[in-house]
């Protein structure tokens, strides 16, 4: 009896130290060291794997437990074409509800971009795209606004220059209907005592004659280019007597070279 009962006991050995184990997720069979008869178990992980493969080709559902957990963060291709314009050459939000999810759902914007749409090819429609070089003026204001008796004969104001360009036009005002004459005078770059003026106006000043404004784009025989650090030069030459100006200025315009 002691015999058969040791015998038992020397069989179970193998079962005792040799169990094998499964995997977590797919249960398929781990043999451990030293396990005999198994090679069923292995077919039977074999045809596990062989299945859940032949799920996924064949567009069945993923089975894969750490993909199952995380899959809700991610958009599969059918929730990704629904969300995304998959096609811009056809593209209409005109089916659209504003304020939903879908980027694009604006009728504000959607109707603008329609009627700029409309207008046809902007690259012809002559917007401007430069400024012409006559456009690029500035107005040199002079003004001549003495304290007490107003106006008077050869009182002069003077301004620099600070770019080069051609006079253009010239303009004049007064505050009251009279009668006034300016020549326009201009000095190259020197200190302001030792500056030599030129009259540039020719035989045709600035001049009002019983009127509250004039104005000259002809600029019959002026000299008309300025340079980057002239100054020029008004001076009142006459003026109706007994009526003096209380307030007269006057405007060059200057185009930029």
């Amino acid at each position: 009896m002691k015999k058969l009962f040791f015998i038992l006991v020397v069989l179970s050995i193998p079962l005792l130290c040799f169990a094998g184990s499964n995997t977590t997720y797919y249960s398929l069979y781990k043999p451990s060291l030293g396990e005999t008869n198994w090679s069923a178990k292995i077919n039977t992980n074999f045809d596990t794997i062989d299945s859940t493969l032949h799920n996924l080709s064949s567009g069945g559902s993923e089975v894969d437990p750490i993909w199952v957990s995380a899959s809700s963060n991610y958009y599969n291709k059918t929730s990704s074409d629904a969300r995304y314009v998959q096609n811009l050459s056809s593209f209409t939000t005109d089916n659209l509800t504003e304020g939903s999810g879908n980027l694009y759902a604006n009728v504000t914007k959607e109707d603008d971009g329609e009627t700029a749409y409309s207008w046809g090819n902007h690259s012809a429609a002559g917007y401007l795209t430069s400024v012409p070089a006559n456009d690029r003026y500035d107005v040199v204001v002079f003004t001549f606004k003495p304290a007490g008796a107003g106006v008077v004969q050869n009182t002069t104001c003077s301004k620099p220059i600070s770019y080069a360009g051609n006079i253009t036009k010239a303009e004049i005002e007064s505050d009251t209907s009279g009668s006034i004459t300016v020549e326009v005078y201009k000095s190259s770059t020197a200190p302001p005592d030792q500056r030599v003026y030129s009259k540039i106006s020719a035989s045709a000043p600035m001049t009002l004659t019983t009127a509250y404004q004039s104005s000259d784009d002809v600029l019959t025989g002026w000299t008309k280019n300025v340079s980057a650090a002239d100054t020029l030069q008004l001076k009142v030459t006459s003026e109706t007597a007994g009526n003096p100006e209380e307030r007269v200025q006057c405007k060059l315009y200057i185009t930029r070279t």
